[in-house]
């Protein structure tokens, strides 16, 4: 065996000699791993073009293949080894989705990491109201199955199905706040002239604006302006999250909303001493999101689309925003503890625009839903 890897390797390039010299050293490491370990230590090695003897290693901590295993690993431990790991427990079969990101290491080279979101399945988690209660269950067949317990830890299926027409939807989270992005998508920096931001920029809508799929947006009673509608993807909070970095991020995460971030954009520089971020995004009925919590989508994947009165404002892809889900995470977390439940608003792209009493505006993400609205007048006074 010795002396065909010797002829093998005087075949080849010296370079490529090496290459193969710190594959086959991995192998041998590799095969004497615990399952965990090797799980989360399986990279392909390819060289840089620019130099060959130097590694660039793409991390993968998806599902390794058995022959990456190596020759001495026992049938038992492949099998073992070719399950996705997580602080060394095996998902539920069929859960989770590859996520991928670009990053730049400490030396400066270019690297791809790609990670399967575990721990939840693809599923549309809703919260609705029946029979004077509030519950939460998952759609399945046009019937949403509902369950018991927390919805962020445990949820289990209580046997009960309920027809959609029999419920009133919420909105798909509890959130005990919603931190909202300006500034993060390529295409509206473009076009308004903003620079690249060097961290996200956000603000805050207050809690008491919130409002489910198919509630009324209404006019505010203190203003008159123009009114706008915005288009984006929410991020859903499914556990306490920290000071975490980008990787602890994607593990918070619980999944993705549609959101309509409802701006009267005329306040915000009313007053040339102070822009007004607050008050122009928090009216009541101005934080709409819905109409489920999606989980085990891969966010780059997604577009955002919204359609007032039918014809389409808006239709762009969440790869083109500055800071992807995880990022933003990660950056807020440094500055404020997020909470199971709590929502944050992407930002939006090129097409935002006016809505009138009477219009209807529908964003659109698939895999998670629709989420349609009509913006009516204000109410008359009590």
């Amino acid at each position: 065996m010795r002396l065909r890897l010797e002829r093998r390797l005087a075949e080849q390039t010296p370079a490529r000699a090496r290459k193969s010299i710190r594959r086959l050293r991995f192998e041998r490491r590799l095969a004497g791993m615990t399952p965990a370990r090797a799980g989360i230590s399986n990279f392909r090695c390819t060289c840089a073009p620019d130099d060959d003897a130097r590694p660039r290693a793409e991390v993968d901590l998806d599902r390794p293949r058995p022959a990456q295993l190596g020759p001495m690993t026992t049938p038992a431990r492949a099998r073992k080894s070719t399950v996705g790991v997580k602080r060394g427990r095996s998902p539920r079969a069929g859960t989770g989705v590859v996520s991928s990101s670009e990053y730049t290491d400490r030396n400066g080279v270019r690297r791809t990491a790609r990670r399967r979101i575990q721990g939840v399945g693809m599923a549309q988690w809703v919260r609705f109201e029946h029979a004077g209660a509030t519950g939460f269950g998952v759609l399945a067949g046009g019937a949403i199955a509902v369950h018991t317990g927390d919805m962020f830890a445990a949820p289990a299926p209580s046997g009960a199905t309920l027809a959609l027409d029999e419920v009133a939807l919420l909105p798909p989270a509890p959130a005990g706040k919603m931190v909202a992005l300006w500034n993060n998508s390529r295409a509206m920096a473009e076009k308004t002239g903003q620079a690249e931001p060097p961290e996200p920029l956000y603000f805050i809508k207050a809690n008491g604006s919130y409002l489910g799929p198919g509630g009324v947006i209404r006019k505010p009673r203190s203003y008159d302006g123009k009114v706008v509608y915005e288009g984006e993807l929410g991020i859903v909070i499914g556990r306490e999250c920290r000071a975490v970095d980008a990787a602890g991020a994607a593990a918070c995460i619980f999944g993705y909303t549609c959101v309509n971030d409802v701006t009267a954009v005329g306040i915000l520089d009313r007053d040339p001493s102070f822009r007004q971020w607050t008050r122009a995004k928090s009216f009541d009925t101005f934080g709409v999101f819905g109409p489920a919590a999606a989980t085990g989508l891969d966010p780059l994947s997604l577009s955002v689309r919204t359609v007032l009165n039918g014809q389409e404002r808006q239709n762009y892809s969440v790869a083109d925003l500055f800071f992807p889900p995880d990022r933003i995470v990660s950056a807020i977390s440094q500055d404020m503890t997020l909470h199971p439940g709590d929502v944050i608003c992407c930002g939006t792209s090129a097409g935002v625009g006016s809505m009138k009493p009477g219009s209807t505006v529908e964003v659109t993400i698939d895999g998670i839903g629709a989420l349609c609205n009509r913006y009516e007048d204000r109410e008359s006074t009590p």
